[in-house]
């Protein structure tokens, strides 16, 4: 949230700088308030609460009961801990980053299942690998690698991810429009896409997506070819 933070504000003077420092352009920040999904008739409400501009806490209602996931912040400004709690029982997540604020180590628990996970990035700050190692109970560990590949160095838009387990390869391909994506910055800013998927292709499965936007270029409908839908509205703010 803070690098998105620091890149509105960059976006703002240069905005300021090109129109000769116009006092009546601004710039607008906009937080998702609510996410609907409805898929195969299973609607999913998501609700976003905020503090200070950081996002503190998210209520999530489906419908076959709810649960809510906390965000802890370290003093830095990034994202420390993501806690759920479900069903009685509680997923924790901690994060460790770098000197740039990329996370670069998550730890998730839950009773005895452990899942560690590392994340690797490239000169240009793109994500390129993820190396995961689940240990969940007694069971033996499971070792999953993702890889990703971008179309040029200036996007943050992976045009494939490659899983790869012990017993499958799995590669996805994605296409993208150039509209701002909700989960950008929200709470982890260097591992999300920065526009929306518009076209998503697998060997098991393909569909594209159809999206409406706000004036502000945020989507506020989403339809799939494969017929799951989502709406979102929004809490905007002038700079």
């Amino acid at each position: 949230m803070k690098m998105f933070r620091k890149y509105s504000c960059i976006a703002l003077l240069m905005g300021l700088l090109f129109l000769g420092c116009n006092p009546t352009t601004k710039s607008v920040l906009c937080q998702p308030a609510t996410k609907v999904t409805t898929d195969a008739g299973v609607t999913s409400t998501q609700t976003y609460f905020y503090d200070g501009g950081l996002l503190k806490s998210m209520q999530t209602v489906t419908g076959s009961g709810s649960y809510s996931t906390l965000y802890q912040y370290d003093t830095q400004g990034d994202l420390g801990k993501m806690i759920i709690n479900m069903s009685g029982q509680t997923y924790t997540t901690s994060y460790t980053y770098d000197s740039k604020h990329y996370v670069v180590a998550s730890l998730s628990t839950n009773s005895g299942d452990t899942i560690r996970t590392n994340y690797y990035y490239n000169e240009n700050g793109q994500l390129t690998r993820r190396l995961t190692l689940q240990q969940l109970g007694a069971a033996v560990p499971d070792t999953l690698r993702y890889n990703y590949e971008y179309p040029d160095p200036l996007t943050r838009n992976p045009a494939s991810i490659t899983t790869i387990t012990e017993l499958d390869t799995t590669i996805v391909h994605y296409e993208y429009d150039d509209k701002i994506n909700p989960e950008r910055g929200l709470v982890l800013p260097t591992i999300q896409p920065y526009n929306n998927i518009t076209r998503y292709v697998s060997d098991a499965l393909t569909y594209t997506i159809s999206y409406q936007y706000n004036s502000n270029g945020y989507p506020i409908s989403a339809i799939q070819s494969n017929g799951v839908t989502r709406t979102w509205t929004y809490s905007c703010k002038e700079f």
